[in-house]
């Protein structure tokens, strides 16, 4: 076998090896982060199967543009068909998204093919390229860098958790059946950081905080205070996640039920509660992951406003799991 034909074989052994690759792939960690780079892998993977397309091609004797319009079709029809075969698959899901980034990361990659050939002879041809090589580099860029960040003011709220100090925290916050926006309590119009919760009718409407800080050491209490307007009883709970969480049993987990009474309620919950609370095991107190603030199946709706999560050391006096 001729050494062009072996090259072009090998080649073709690559792309079915890096698209297998990216179907197969998982993320290492639960992470926002981690998401991200296998969202930004498949720009990587794509960019070096149209490489390796195009080198392919020129083996085989075609040249110029046609070429690389060739390399870019076969590269966007494997990333569809990538897509495709996850249809069914229950850990993997066909994403319109995920084609695109394939479909950028093809373009970058011979669009600086192109230019480093010098195979784009018409300078205008080779401006255009460079023009959209470059805004599609940063159109996948932009969510790392954006999620970098979000991490960076996270991580200067500290020991604030959630929720009084920045847009970052919207990407971290999640809501199921509960309207919120920013107001101070009634009578409370000096109060600051607070959001107005409406909760409506459903099974366990509340909110999420994911990958709040994870790292609680040094800190020995978690503290929040709630202003309800409703006549007593009513219950909330309040859930903690760390990393190592199973993800299905209710012993495995950080949950306490609080009690309202009509007025300012503050919290304060020891985080050696929260760290012994798993059954049959110890959370780490640096691998702390998400908290969980929701009703369960309230009989009407409602509304309370709440100051967010923050971490404190222990204070004169005791401390206890609910109600000061």
């Amino acid at each position: 076998m001729r050494p062009s034909a072996l090259r072009a074989v090998f080649a073709v052994v690559l792309i079915v090896a890096l698209v297998a690759f990216v179907h197969f792939m998982q993320p290492i960690g639960v992470t926002r982060w981690a998401r991200a780079w296998l969202d930004a892998g498949h720009a990587l993977v794509f960019g070096l199967v149209a490489l390796l397309a195009l080198s392919v091609l020129l083996g085989l004797g075609l040249r110029g543009r046609s070429a690389y319009a060739a390399a870019l079709f076969a590269t966007l029809a494997l990333g569809l068909l990538s897509e495709w075969l996850q249809v069914g698959n229950p850990d993997r899901n066909p994403s319109l998204g995920d084609w695109l980034r394939d479909a950028g990361g093809a373009v970058v990659a011979l669009g600086f093919a192109g230019l480093l050939r010098r195979d784009l002879r018409s300078p205008a041809w080779g401006a255009l390229t460079a023009l959209l090589a470059i805004a599609c580099l940063a159109v996948m860029l932009g969510p790392l860098g954006a999620l970098w960040l979000d991490y960076r003011a996270r991580d200067a709220a500290f020991p604030v958790l959630c929720c009084q100090t920045g847009d970052w925290e919207r990407r971290f916050l999640g809501h199921r059946h509960v309207d919120i926006e920013p107001a101070a309590p009634p009578g409370l119009v000096a109060a600051e950081g607070f959001q107005r919760l409406r909760f409506s009718l459903a099974r366990w409407p509340g909110l999420k905080m994911a990958e709040v800080h994870p790292d609680w050491s040094g800190y020995d209490v978690l503290t929040f205070d709630i202003y309800a307007e409703v006549p007593p009883p009513v219950e909330l709970v309040l859930r903690i996640d760390d990393f190592d969480y199973d993800g299905v049993s209710y012993a495995d987990r950080f949950n306490l039920d609080l009690w309202l009474e009509p007025g300012l309620n503050s919290f304060r919950v020891p985080i050696e509660d929260v760290l012994a609370a798993p059954a049959g095991r110890r959370m780490d107190p640096t691998r702390m992951a998400k908290i969980f603030l929701f009703a369960n199946e309230p009989s009407v709706p409602f509304t309370l406003y709440w100051n967010g999560f923050r971490l404190e050391t222990a204070k004169a006096g005791a401390v206890t799991a609910g109600n000061e």
